[in-house]
């Protein structure tokens, strides 16, 4: 009977640390993706830098949308969300999906000089680091708009 309920504790105490090794391996996911897209935001928005954000974008992303399209919702961007004056606190989550995929999604609030706004930024974790795969910004003006893999129109 010991030994059963030894054999049982070794168990438990195996699951709490597998499960306590996810748990810190997400945490440590959630600050690095959020770093990132804090690094999104300062070089790609500030300055509205087409190079940056096609460079921050998953190659399978930009395969998807033809470049004459993408530069036409950026170019809406960077004419309807004039001058970046603050963006506020970055706020969302990382998961694991269940085909393995690590994604983060964030909110950040935004302060243009003709608008307030709010990017809605998806992160996924790959073998060099993090790259956005969904870029999204709403207007609290109802100027509305994104780029990402499955939308081709306004919002």
């Amino acid at each position: 009977m010991k030994k059963l309920l030894m054999s049982f504790g070794i168990i438990f105490i195996l699951i709490l640390v597998w499960l306590s090794s996810i748990i810190f391996s997400l945490y440590l996911d959630y600050n690095k993706s959020k770093r990132y897209v804090e690094e999104s935001v300062q070089s790609v928005i500030t300055e509205w830098n087409l190079v940056e954000l096609k460079g921050r974008m998953h190659p399978e992303v930009i395969k998807k949308i033809p470049d004459d399209e993408f530069l036409q919702k950026f170019n809406f961007f960077r004419e309807n969300f004039i001058h970046l004056q603050s963006y506020g606190e970055i706020e969302g989550e990382v998961n694991k999906t269940d085909e393995g995929y690590i994604i983060g999604i964030y909110k950040v609030p935004l302060t243009f000089e003709n608008t307030s706004a709010e990017a809605t930024i998806t992160v996924q974790k790959v073998e060099y680091g993090w790259t956005i795969t969904d870029f999204r910004i709403k207007s609290t003006s109802d100027v509305k708009r994104s780029i990402n893999k499955t939308e081709t129109s306004s919002i």
